[in-house]
This record gives structure tokens, sequence and C-alpha cells, in this order.
């Protein structure tokens, strides 16, 4: 037989070959890198490979955050199972989330934060009209409010809400009293549960400033804690708003992450600039 008329080639060593394949080989080559690609799984990321490398994905700020979380698990190692996670698309802020929580679909304690590119920035100018809680932050890193850049501030918000998931972690409550604790801790501020965000809202202070002596009240029961305050008392909105972010940063559950954010970011030289 001859290759131009039965489409074979001799084969080195003896015997034949095809000239071209057949879609019958071609197929069978398909299947065998499937079979090769079944038998040699690829790899899965663990849990801190996959936090480094959203931290990172971040922008300019991405190694800077990565550098300070390694250091964070470099001092508490069962925060490597902690899933970092980002928040939907356009929404600020930061949270933790518990592994017992209805809303959570991981199995792991987890954190939500912004870290698409430029969320340093929005980060600080989200928190423009929370000026207590910068300088409550700014006592604690031995610095002042003023020095307090969008980067350090990220780095800072991150490792609080790491915190709060150490926390998750080594409480020996279950899920729902965990739950319970923290609905008890806000009902005891000023205002209730009333959030920072929602008392800067129009139609909520109109309300609230409806309540009868509201700034006489909350200046008598928070004497001592306002002595600061000009003439020691609730004047207006304005310290109204002041007096609940105070009492905020001081709930056992945020002085609990507070307190984890310092000791990390005071561990060593203190640059929050510059990777550790």
């Amino acid at each position: 037989m001859t290759t131009k008329d039965s489409g074979w080639v001799p084969k080195p060593g003896g015997g034949w070959v095809r000239a071209k394949p057949t879609i019958y080989d071609e197929l069978k080559d398909i299947a065998n890198e499937q079979v090769e690609s079944v038998s040699k799984p690829e790899k899965k990321k663990s849990v801190l490979e996959q936090n480094i490398e959203i931290l990172k994905a971040q922008g300019e700020n991405g190694d800077n955050l990565a550098g300070w979380y390694l250091r964070a698990v470099e001092k508490y190692p069962e925060l490597k199972e902690v899933l970092i996670l980002q928040r939907p698309e356009g929404k600020i802020g930061a949270f933790s989330r518990s592994k017992f929580s209805k809303k959570n679909a991981s199995g792991r304690h987890e954190i939500f934060l912004d870290l698409t590119a430029g969320s340093e920035q929005r980060y600080m100018e989200d928190f423009s009209h929370r000026q207590e809680s910068i300088r409550l932050i700014a006592e604690r890193l031995r610095i002042q409010p003023e020095a307090l850049s969008p980067r350090t501030f990220q780095v800072w918000i991150l490792l609080h809400e790491l915190g709060h998931a150490l926390d998750h972690i080594h409480t020996n409550m279950t899920g729902k009293e965990k739950i319970k604790a923290r609905a008890d801790e806000m009902k005891t501020l000023p205002i209730g549960n009333g959030r920072i965000e929602d008392l800067r809202k129009p139609e909520v202070k109109e309300e609230l400033m409806k309540k009868p002596n509201i700034l006489e009240v909350l200046s008598e029961k928070y004497r001592s804690v306002i002595t600061d305050f000009r003439g020691g008392k609730v004047n207006d909105y304005e310290d109204l708003i002041r007096l609940q972010e105070r009492e905020y940063k001081s709930l056992p559950s945020e002085v609990y992450a507070d307190d984890f954010a310092t000791s990390i970011m005071l561990s060593t030289k203190f640059d929050p600039n510059k990777t550790p």
C-alpha cells in the first residue's frame, strides 16, 4: 500500500501510522488530556492564600494591607482560617460575621471590607464626620488625628475587624448567645441602637429632638464622661452624636477589637504606611 492511496506512512522502527490525524485521533487525545487533568487536580488555595490575594488586589494599599494581615496571623495563627471578603460593589464600611450567623454561607468566621481601588480614600471620607472616633483611634496609636492617613486608617479597619473575628473564635457563647450579647450592648448606648450614619439623617434628628429635654437628660446621665464637652454638658445635636460615638467605642466588644488592632500596630516600630 502507498501513502498517496491510503493515507498511511511508514512508522520509524517498523509499521504504519496515519499521515493525518482523524477526528477519532483528536477525540482520543482530548480524552487522554482530561484523564490527566482529573488524575492531577489543581491544588485548592488555602484561606490564607485567598486572603492575601484579595488584599493585594486592593491597589496602592494592597501590599501594605497584606503585610499587616500577615503580622496579625503570625501573632494569632487561628486567624488564618477567617475569610476576608469584598463588600458588594459600591458599599463602604466594614463588618464581621460569625460562622453561626444565619447569613453565613462559608461555614467560617468572616470579615467584609471594601477592597476596591481607592477604597482607602473612601473610608477616610466616610469617617470624616466621625471626628470623635478618629480622635480616639489616633490616641490609641499615639499620633495626632491629622496624622491618621487613609492608608493608616484602612489598616486599622482591617485589624479591628480581625479583632472581632478573634473574639468570635475565642468566645464561649453559642451563636445565639453572642448575637444577643451584642444586641444587649447596643441597647446601653445613649440613643439605644442608633448607628452614627442613621443619626446623621435629617428625619432621625428631627424625631429625636422632639423628645422633651433630651439634651439635659443626657447631660445629667453621662456627666462623668463629658467633662471635656463645652460647659460639661450636651449642648446640641453634634454633642449628642459625639457622646454616642464615645459610648459606642467603650462597648466591651468594641474595646476588644480596638485593643487587638492597637496591639498589632504597636507591636513593631509603627509605620502603617509601610509593609511590616
